[in-house]
This record gives structure tokens, sequence and C-alpha cells, in this order.
């Protein structure tokens, strides 16, 4: 092949994955598009969405972002918080997204997808930056531990468990999943209850 045809080439194939790419973004903003692929349990947690925008009550964490606020006419999609956070977050999460389809369309792709890495707590924080700027907030344990070196690496999303049921009463905290998070905390920081019976 003559250099004129590889470049070519390569230009109709760099042309069609930035067009893969930019129609990707686009969809990505439609929950049930990540659904399409994701089948379980994320077609369950787009179901719970749907119920929690027509209904106005969220089973989950998750739903309860999706309903529409005053800042947010839409509500939180999906892709706001596993798209990845900052320029490198969102390469990461591009990169991820591009494997998978690779994946699903090969046959390869295994159900139910799990994480690949746990939320940071950044992905919390772009949107509730009031709580961590928040002087009474700044007291709260989770923040002395973590400026203590505490030997334990609790983030926001182990606790508030986005797709657990639960309610806003409680923060969508679920003691069984809360509880032993703590007791281990205790546990290694050699104080506080490290059994508190669920």
């Amino acid at each position: 092949m003559t250099p004129r045809r590889w470049a070519f080439f390569i230009g109709l194939v760099v042309l069609a994955l930035a067009a893969g790419t930019g129609g990707a973004v686009a969809l990505e903003e439609h929950d049930p598009f990540c659904a399409a692929c994701h089948t379980e349990p994320e077609t369950t947690y787009v179901r719970q969405i749907e119920m929690a925008q027509t209904q106005g009550f969220a089973e989950t964490l998750a739903a309860f972002h999706a309903l529409p606020t005053d800042a947010d006419a839409d509500g939180v999609r999906c892709i706001d918080c596993h798209g990845g956070v900052g320029v490198r977050g969102r390469v990461m999460a591009l990169a991820t997204a591009a494997g998978d389809t690779v994946k699903f369309v090969s046959g390869r792709y295994e159900q139910p997808a799990h994480l690949s890495e746990p939320f940071p707590d950044e992905t919390c924080i772009q949107c509730h930056a009031d709580y961590a700027d928040d002087p009474a907030f700044e007291n709260h344990v989770h923040w002395a531990f973590a400026e203590e070196g505490a030997p334990t690496d609790i983030r926001c999303a182990d606790c508030h468990v986005s797709h657990a049921p639960g309610n806003d009463f409680d923060l969508y905290l679920s003691r069984p999943v809360v509880f032993p998070l703590c007791e281990e905390c205790h546990a290694a920081l050699g104080r506080g209850p490290t059994d508190m019976g669920q």
C-alpha cells in the first residue's frame, strides 16, 4: 500500500473512532442507553430511577439523586457518577467503556458487570462540596480519621451505597453495610465499639 493510501486509511480510522466516541458521549446522557449493554442489575437501577421520577419516591440513593431539583431540573444521570472525575478520570472511564463495548460486541461480556475501580470521594464531592467545606462537617469523624492517617480506607460510597434500598431519612445508610465498616475502623484504631450488634 502506498504512503498516501496508508494516510487515507489511518484518517478514516481516526474519523470513525472520533464519530463513534462522539456518538457514545451523546448517548451516554440517557440512562436507558447504559442499560442496553449493562443488563442486570443495571436495568433494575434504571427502572428504580424511572419509578422515582414518576412517583417522587426513591428507593435507592441513585434514584434519589435522579429526582429533579431546583439546581438540576434533569436530576443526576448514571454517567454523572460513572463518567470519571477530571480529565484523567474521564479518559479512564471512556477507555473502560470502549473495552466493555468490544467485549459486548464480541460476546465476551460478563454479566453482571462489576466496577473495576471503586468510586473516589471526588465523585461525590463534585456535587457535595458544600459538605466538605462546611465547618460543622469538618469535625465529622471521617475527616478526622483521614487527617490522623487512619489505617482504613473508607470512602463516601462505602457507607452511602448508591444502589442499595434505603430511605433519605437516614441518608440511605444500611446498617448491615455500615456497621461492619464502623467496627473494622474502630478495631484498627483501638477505640470505639467493635460489636455494634446489627
